[in-house]
């Protein structure tokens, strides 16, 4: 039985050009990360304050920094523009990252409905996100997947759970495998006072790497099924 070239060559095809753009992205915001801790490094913006008078009564003047209209009177600023702000926008990154995934995946068990005309619609399926897929081409789609033992679907379920909270819960570890995955990651860390998670440079990319590890796994499982030789 023939099957459509999404099934023939669905990552050469369809996953690993889209990955390509969003690695694209990736960079770019790191760029814009590392431009932006160098800029307000560099920046000598401020005022001068008088804080009180010495012995002889000659004011006493300390220089405040101001970056971007926030003084370093009411702000820490390194903490923001080093850490805070890089961190806002690799969240937003990890959510694309997330959601081009599960869109892909989605898209996919789509694919298998229409070509194997199957009775159960992947609509119907009961769950959420990648799981979700993964069950759909596991149980209707008879592709053979081992989400259980797979280190990779593992790795793949913490960037997603990292992305609920980012989403949900303003980027706070508020759940104990959020905890647990901060703790074993060395691109992650937790502000203990804050409970957020700060994501550091390096991070995206081990996401990316993954998801592409992650979709070989995917488009080999699916050659094995539907015998598609190379």
């Amino acid at each position: 039985m023939m099957y459509g070239d999404l099934l023939n060559e669905w990552f050469d095809s369809r996953f690993l050009p889209g990955l390509e753009l969003i690695t694209t992205y990736v960079d770019d915001v790191e760029r814009e990360c590392k431009h932006s801790i160098e800029t307000f490094n560099a920046s000598d913006d401020g005022y001068e304050q008088q804080v009180g008078l010495d012995e002889a009564g000659n004011e006493v003047m300390h220089w405040v920094k101001v970056h971007k209209g926030l003084s370093e009177n009411a702000w820490c600023l390194p903490e923001i523009f080093e850490h805070y702000f890089p961190t806002l926008k690799r969240r937003a990154a990890l959510a694309v990252l997330c959601g081009h995934m599960e869109h892909e995946l989605n898209e996919l068990c789509r694919e298998v409905e229409s070509q194997l005309v199957v009775t159960v619609s992947f609509d119907d399926m009961k769950g959420q996100g990648v799981t979700r897929a993964a069950l759909y081409l596991q149980k209707i789609g008879n592709v053979i997947l081992d989400i259980g033992k797979e280190p990779k679907w593992k790795k793949m379920a913490e960037a997603f759970l990292l992305r609920n909270s980012v989403v949900h819960a303003g980027g706070r570890a508020e759940k104990q495998e959020v905890r647990e995955i901060v703790r074993r990651s060395k691109f992650l860390d937790l502000i203990e006072h804050t409970n957020e998670v700060h994501i550091l440079d390096g991070y995206l990319r081990d996401v990316v790497a993954n998801f592409t590890e992650v979709g070989r796994v995917i488009d080999e499982a699916l050659k094995t099924r539907f015998r598609i030789k190379r």
